[in-house]
């Protein structure tokens, strides 16, 4: 979705453990602290009392989540390129790929 959008972005499992840590930790904190963060700042108001602490307090929170869950995505992607042997981005060639060395029948593919 990215190249289509102009972002000459590798996959992910070709990237390294950082650049996938830091990709999974934000994607999944804007998306999950716009969802969570008004629920547990309310339920936290309903306890407490204070608004303002509450919120920092629910934010704290799902920013250690969203850290965990991008360290362990991390994680996995770079397991399974070692598993997989796979070689760096910049050193796979176009010309070696499966559709130019004609396994795949490019014409019977039809990618949209």
């Amino acid at each position: 979705m990215l190249w289509k959008l102009g972002c000459k972005l590798p996959p992910p499992i070709f990237l390294g453990f950082r650049v996938n840590s830091f990709l999974f930790t934000t994607i999944f904190s804007v998306f999950y602290l716009f969802q969570v963060t008004p629920l547990v700042a309310l339920s936290l108001v309903k306890h407490q009392g204070s608004v303002g602490l509450t919120i920092t307090i629910a934010t704290v929170l799902v920013l250690i989540q969203s850290f965990f869950f991008g360290g362990i995505c991390a994680l996995y992607l770079f397991h399974k390129a070692r598993t997989m042997q796979l070689p760096k981005w910049e050193d796979c060639d176009p010309a070696t790929s499966l559709l130019a060395s004609g396994v795949f029948n490019a014409e019977k593919i039809k990618i949209q």
